[in-house]
């Protein structure tokens, strides 16, 4: 589906996540790997990295695709997941509200959700997750921070 507001930098075409799920370049507060986590204070791996972002901030699809899952739980929060061609997927978590809903086919750029601060957090921040034929990878480079 077609979308507004989108962003802009994100061509609607786009078929690979290539890009940041939130504009202006947000810091990322937690990478990708292994850390001690905040709530829990274990160690354990952090499968995706934590964009610092205040509640209510649009979370943009950065590529086409259809969203293969919304859910709630207990660490993630709300959660979103959008497959997309190439055997990408993307993973949202931590939202205050999705904007779309399972089986929805959604455009590169379209707002698919708001930031927040559900499940296991320490604040508002976006928690951005990808794989890559169903194994976990790292998203900083799809993101294009090294």
């Amino acid at each position: 589906r077609t979308c507004s507001p989108n962003n802009p930098s994100i061509p609607a075409d786009q078929k690979i996540p290539i890009g940041e799920p939130l504009v202006g370049g947000p810091r990322i507060t937690s990478p990708y790997g292994a850390r001690v986590h905040p709530v829990t204070g274990k160690r354990q791996t952090h499968w995706g990295i934590d964009f610092a972002a205040p509640m209510g901030t649009n979370v943009y699809a950065p590529a086409s695709g259809t969203v293969a899952a919304v859910w709630t739980d207990s660490t993630c929060g709300n959660g979103l997941r959008i497959a997309h061609s190439g055997g990408y997927e993307t993973v949202y978590c931590h939202l205050s509200q999705t904007l779309v809903k399972n089986g929805d086919i959604i455009q590169a750029g379209c707002v698919v959700a708001k930031t927040g601060n559900t499940g296991r957090t320490t604040g508002p921040h976006l928690h951005y997750a990808m794989k890559y034929n169903g194994t976990r990878m790292d998203p900083t480079q799809m993101v294009g921070r090294n």
